[in-house]
């Protein structure tokens, strides 16, 4: 944490990520309005005094729907890369520590999988279950189950080809032991990065099939819905789809900066350069 504060890039990262949360949390408790009431003579209304970042298409109040946008957004995303953080490392770490056919057949299915792009693949799953919030957790799910197996197995690969895990082997320790003491501790960092990185994404494709009309549903207010029902007003109240057009930007490079920053601050390749040219 304190590395990503020193990092500019981290620390903006950071407050950006902190507002999306902020907003999914405090937001619907600050919301001038409720998200769904409709005010007959604000319809397509500029900011104001009553709304203050306009009103839509119906008379809603932008800036409360946009509040109540950011906890489905969070909740969904958050909601979308801890399930599929859970699934896909385990996975990962059974087929990279035992190998085998075992190996063979998780990492044919992610193959798979991963073969399909990842909003084609999230819109067939949610065609196949029907449009619910519920749904649609469980179609970007196992869209983000893949990526963090193939890390996992990877990093876990390499974690016991090292000397100490072969000796607690020889000494008979449990592979259940080896697993949480020498392999998870060691596959932290490009997890947490993948987490950071799954999450930014996880609500950019949350917001495309809510766009799409494959997502969240009317009346609930979705930053992805809002852009949807503001586009054909575009030319004529434009802060329609500008809110949560910013809103999306804003959380998505949030998290990305984030990323970034974890990665930088938990590769030791380059700490040690930055360290050397400090030195230099």
């Amino acid at each position: 944490m304190l590395a990503l504060v020193r990092d500019r890039v981290g620390l903006l990262g950071l407050t950006l990520v902190g507002l999306a949360f902020f907003a999914a949390i405090i937001g619907p408790f600050i919301a001038p309005h409720d998200p769904t009431e409709i005010f007959g003579d604000q319809r397509l209304a500029p900011p104001s005094s009553t709304f203050l970042l306009g009103g839509d298409e119906l008379g809603r109040d932008i800036l409360s729907r946009a509040l109540h946008g950011a906890r489905i957004s969070i909740f969904v995303g958050v909601t979308v890369v801890a399930l599929a953080g859970a699934i896909g490392v385990t996975l990962g770490v059974i087929a990279g520590y035992y190998r085998g056919p075992l190996d063979s057949l998780v990492m044919r299915v992610m193959d798979t999988l991963f073969a399909f792009p990842t909003l084609l693949l999230a819109l067939v799953v949610v065609a196949v279950l029907g449009t619910a919030i519920v749904n649609l957790i469980a179609a970007l799910t196992i869209v983000y189950v893949p990526a963090f197996a193939r890390i996992a197995r990877g990093s876990t690969l390499s974690v016991t080809s090292e000397p100490y895990v072969e000796a607690a082997r020889s000494l008979g320790v449990s592979d259940f032991r080896i697993i949480r003491r020498y392999v998870l501790p060691n596959i932290t960092a490009p997890i947490t990065v993948q987490f950071t990185v799954s999450l930014a994404y996880a609500i950019l494709v949350e917001a495309s099939l809510s766009y799409l009309g494959l997502g969240v549903q009317p009346p609930d207010a979705s930053w992805g819905l809002m852009l949807s029902t503001g586009k054909p007003f575009i030319e004529l109240s434009p802060w329609l789809s500008i809110v949560p057009g910013l809103s999306i930007m804003f959380t998505v490079l949030g998290f990305n900066l984030v990323g970034d920053a974890l990665r930088d601050a938990m590769d030791p390749r380059l700490r040690s350069r930055e360290q050397l040219s400090q030195r230099v």
